[in-house]
């Protein structure tokens, strides 16, 4: 014998207490957040490939990747802080007995070759960048740029800083496109007799019944744009 509501267990659910109209509207934001998370997932996974593509031919070339990866890891501490850091580690390795007089080994060969002055100007320029766009993150404006104005690193900070933004507009224009609206069925229906009427008999698609209204149609009995069909974007790729 089936259970009466009174017979049905309260638990408390959560969500038990709104409405389902509720439910529908909450369900339509998190359908909309969630494609664009899937879209960002899909594109941070195919620009982590890139990297782990780039680092094997690092080593391939004969780079040693973990000292590489690692000076990428810590490119934003103070400098200060990490030379203490390093200095303990390596201490540490000649007090355990691992390995003796390291700082010595170590300086034996810790010859760096100078870089050309065109290598040392790109090393400027690519570490201004780098803080701008780390700035531009944290929600840095252009009157934060610490950089000489009218060199060349205040340029490259700037448009790091900028870059950051055009990333952000183009993700809240492109990560989550806006499914189109609703159309009333009476508008359809109108749509349809109208069809009919004028003895008219077209091949219809995206969404409607074959032979059905256009988004013209509807729009003719409406007054409404016709952009809930036509003007909507391709929705971003899900992850597989």
């Amino acid at each position: 014998m089936p259970d009466t509501e009174d017979d049905q267990p309260n638990v408390g659910a959560e969500g038990s207490d709104c409405t389902d109209s509720t439910k529908r509207e909450w369900w339509r934001k998190s359908l909309i957040s969630k494609i664009a998370l899937e879209s960002a997932q899909k594109e941070a996974k195919s620009k982590n490939g890139e990297y782990r593509a780039l680092l094997k031919d690092a080593k391939k070339a004969g780079v040693n990747i973990p000292a590489l990866t690692r000076a990428l890891a810590v490119r934003f501490d103070d400098e200060d802080a990490l030379v203490v850091q390093l200095r303990e580690e390596l201490k540490m390795l000649d007090l355990s007995g691992k390995v003796r007089n390291i700082a010595d080994k170590i300086l034996a060969r810790f010859d760096i070759e100078e870089p050309t002055q065109k290598e040392a100007e790109q090393i400027a320029l690519d570490r201004a960048w780098d803080d701008g766009i780390l700035a531009g993150q944290t929600g840095a404006v252009a009157d934060d740029n610490t950089r000489v104005a009218g060199t060349h690193e205040y340029d490259a900070w700037e448009r790091g800083r900028l870059w950051v933004d055009g990333q952000r507009a183009i993700a809240e224009e492109m990560a989550a496109p806006m499914p189109p609206n609703a159309v009333p069925q009476s508008a359809v229906d109108t749509a349809v007799k109208h069809n009919a009427a004028a003895g008219r008999r077209k091949t219809r698609s995206k969404g409607l019944t074959p032979n059905g209204p256009t988004a013209e149609d509807v729009a003719e009995q409406t007054g409404e744009a016709k952009a809930g069909w036509d003007d909507f974007p391709e929705p971003p790729g899900m992850v597989q």
